[in-house]
């Protein structure tokens, strides 16, 4: 009997709440979309036969860099919201990876760190602003 009160004063309370909108649950923001089908900032292909041992040094020394103050470590810069690595399929035959940049990150810095992945010698070529399965790109 006392778990039947219970859970009515549950339900009741909750309905209270939502109207008074004060129910968490309402409120949460719609679900992002990402994938290769998804627009991207960055798109990077990297040059064929890279192995997977130069990829994963160049998202530690290139794509990433110190963390503090933030927290402790290495972590992409402040302005990258996102992150994705592409499969050849999904890339033309290359390895790829994926940056999403805020729209209001501070251009000179965005274009800085974009130079730096262009410079880098595993680096196929770099698009920006593009859907990733979208990339026309000459196959070799």
């Amino acid at each position: 009997m006392s778990g039947l009160v219970l859970y009515l004063g549950f339900l009741g309370t909750i309905q209270g709440l939502k109207k008074l909108d004060r129910v968490a649950w309402m409120h949460e923001p719609p679900p992002e979309r990402f994938g290769p089908d998804q627009e991207a900032s960055i798109v990077i292909y990297y040059k064929r036969r890279t192995s997977q041992k130069q990829i994963n040094n160049f998202i530690n020394q290139v794509l990433e860099c110190p963390a503090e103050p933030r927290h402790a470590g290495r972590d992409y810069p402040e302005f990258v919201t996102s992150y994705m690595l592409l499969i050849p399929p999904q890339a033309n035959g290359f390895d790829g990876s994926t940056l999403g940049v805020r729209r209001d990150a501070v251009k000179a810095e965005a274009q800085a760190y974009i130079a730096m992945i262009e410079a880098d010698p595993i680096v196929e070529h770099v698009f920006l602003d593009v859907i990733p399965t979208d990339i026309v790109y000459p196959q070799k």
